[in-house]
């Protein structure tokens, strides 16, 4: 056959047959190895196409929402430690209060050991569906881990709260109509704030997911 009708036959098939064309005879094996470089450069050009849009789209979304971050990282800054021990007061809250605490403390993550009495650095199934007691949230929020967690949010703490525990808590809410910012104004003052710590901590955490999926996308093309 031509070899113009050879190339034309090899162009069109895939690469694993053309792998297996190189070793029948050197002529086939000459064609085939041609058409894979140029697939490969094809491919390599691709890549750099991709990688190019990839860090643009990285740079701009990261240059728009270090602002927001900012924003939402000031909603946490020199929370008072009363308020926390406000909360612990109730011996029974209402119930869009229990509902706000209970979303803090999934934040920080150490309810999961401490409703399984288990130590709070042992690994722990989290669970979507677990919902937990008062009794357990009060516990929660009464350990001094707790605390410096509120404490160190703004600096390091907001930044290490698992993705996971941020789509529990935004499930629990979005199926709660009733704890929004009009309602917990109008209840608890208390509830109120900590729901603004709460959501200042979802809005913080959705972005920086963003990021670090477009981040993630960036380096597996540099590779």
């Amino acid at each position: 056959l031509p070899t113009e009708l050879l190339y034309a036959i090899f162009e069109v098939a895939d690469t694993q047959s053309l792998c297996m064309l190189r070793a029948t005879c050197s002529r086939f094996d000459a064609i085939a190895t041609v058409v894979l470089l140029a697939r490969v450069k094809q491919r390599i050009a691709g890549l750099q196409v991709e990688h190019a849009a990839a860090a643009r789209v990285y740079k701009l979304t990261e240059m728009e929402q270090t602002e927001y971050l900012l924003h939402y990282q000031g909603f946490l800054v020199n929370i008072p430690s009363s308020l926390i021990d406000e909360a612990q007061w109730y011996h029974m809250p209402p119930e869009e209060v229990q509902t706000v605490c209970e979303c803090l403390c999934i934040l920080q993550g150490d309810i999961y050991a401490i409703a399984e009495n288990k130590p709070v650095t042992s690994r722990v199934e989290v669970l979507p569906k677990t919902r937990f007691s008062w009794s357990t949230i009060k516990k929660s929020m009464a350990r001094p881990s707790f605390k410096r967690w509120i404490q160190q949010l703004p600096t390091t703490g907001v930044d290490k709260i698992p993705f996971t525990n941020v789509k529990i808590v935004e499930r629990i809410i979005m199926r709660d109509p009733q704890v929004t910012y009009e309602r917990l104004r109008v209840v608890n003052r208390v509830g109120h704030r900590l729901l603004i710590i709460v959501a200042a901590c979802l809005q913080y955490c959705t972005i920086k997911e963003d990021l670090k999926v477009k981040r993630a996308t960036l380096k597996y093309l540099d590779r």
